[in-house]
C-alpha cells in the first residue's frame, strides 16, 4: 500500500509541475513581445535624442550663436555628448536585432547575455558620464547667454535646467530598470527553452 501511494504522489507531482511549465508556442510568443518592446524602446530612445539634437542645433544657429570660446566650447560638449548617446543607441538597435530567434537556445543565451551585459555598462558607466558632460556643457555656456537674455530669464532658465535634469535623470533610470527587467525576463524565458534538434 505504501509503495502505492508513493507511485500516486510521484505521478500527481508530475503532472502538476508539467501544467506549471508554459508551452513552447506561449514562450515564443512572449520572446516576440519582449523582442518588439526592445526594438520599440530602441526606436523611441533614438528618435527623441535625434530630435533634440536638432532643436539645440537650431536653437544655437538661430537665437544664441554663442561666440566666446567658452560658449562655443559648451555648445560642442553638449551636442557631442548627445550625438555620442544616439550612435550607441543606434549600435544598440543593431545589436539587438543581429540575435535571431532561430538560433539555438545556447547562441541565443550567450548573445543576449553579452547584450545585456553591453547595455548594462551603457547605463551604469556610460550614460552617467555623457549626462555629466552635457551638463558641463550647459553650465559653459550660462555666462555667455547673458549676451542674448535677461538676467531673470538666465535665471528661470537654469532653474527649469535643474527641475529638467533630475527629472530626466530619474525618468531615465525607472526606464534603464524596467529595461533591465525586462532583458532579465528575456534572459530567463531562453534559458528555460526546451533545447531544439
Amino acid at each position: 500500500m505504501e509503495f502505492k501511494d508513493l507511485q500516486d504522489q510521484w505521478q500527481k507531482a508530475r503532472e502538476d509541475s508539467s501544467e506549471h511549465i508554459p508551452s513552447s508556442e506561449m514562450m515564443e510568443s512572449h520572446i516576440r513581445q519582449n523582442n518588439r518592446l526592445q526594438l520599440n524602446q530602441h526606436l523611441a530612445n533614438g528618435l527623441i535624442l535625434g530630435l533634440t539634437w536638432i532643436c539645440l542645433l537650431l536653437f544655437y544657429m538661430l537665437q544664441a550663436p554663442l561666440e566666446s570660446f567658452l560658449g562655443r566650447l559648451g555648445i560642442g560638449l553638449l551636442l557631442g555628448s548627445l550625438g555620442v548617446r544616439i550612435l550607441l543607441e543606434i549600435y544598440s538597435y543593431r545589436y539587438y536585432t543581429r540575435i535571431q530567434p532561430t538560433q539555438t537556445t545556447l547562441i541565443k543565451e550567450s548573445n543576449m547575455m553579452d547584450y545585456y551585459l553591453f547595455r548594462k555598462k551603457l547605463h551604469d558607466l556610460w550614460s552617467p558620464i555623457i549626462l555629466l558632460i552635457y551638463f558641463v556643457g550647459i553650465g559653459l555656456q550660462v555666462p555667455e547667454f547673458a549676451n542674448y537674455f535677461p538676467f531673470k530669464q538666465i535665471m528661470i532658465w537654469s532653474g527649469l535646467f535643474l527641475v529638467s535634469g533630475s527629472l530626466i535623470f530619474l525618468l531615465a533610470r525607472r526606464g534603464i530598470q524596467k529595461e533591465m527587467d525586462a532583458l532579465r525576463s528575456l534572459i530567463k524565458l531562453t534559458n528555460s527553452e526546451e533545447p531544439t534538434s
